[in-house]
C-alpha cells in the first residue's frame, strides 16, 4: 500500500511541475547583445559563454492564468 501511495505522490508531483506542453508555445526568440544589435539564426548558434546578451522569448497560451504563474515564477 505504501509503494502505491508514494507511486501516487510521485505522479501528482511531475504532472505538478511539469505542465502540458498544449498550455503555451513559445512564438518567437530574440538574442540581443545590445538594444541595437540583435543576432540572426547563423549567429545564435555561435554565441560565446563569455559576452552577454539579452534574450526575450514570445510565449503564446490560451491561458492568461499559465503565463501569469510562469512569468512570476522566472
Amino acid at each position: 500500500m505504501k509503494i502505491i501511495s508514494l507511486g501516487l505522490l510521485l505522479t501528482t508531483m511531475v504532472s505538478y511541475w511539469a505542465p502540458p506542453a498544449e498550455n503555451y508555445t513559445i512564438e518567437q526568440v530574440t538574442v540581443c547583445k545590445n538594444t541595437n544589435s540583435c543576432l540572426t539564426t547563423s549567429q545564435k548558434n555561435r554565441i560565446k559563454e563569455s559576452d552577454k546578451y539579452t534574450v526575450e522569448v514570445v510565449l503564446k497560451s490560451t491561458s492568461a492564468n499559465f503565463l501569469a504563474q510562469q512569468i512570476q515564477a522566472v
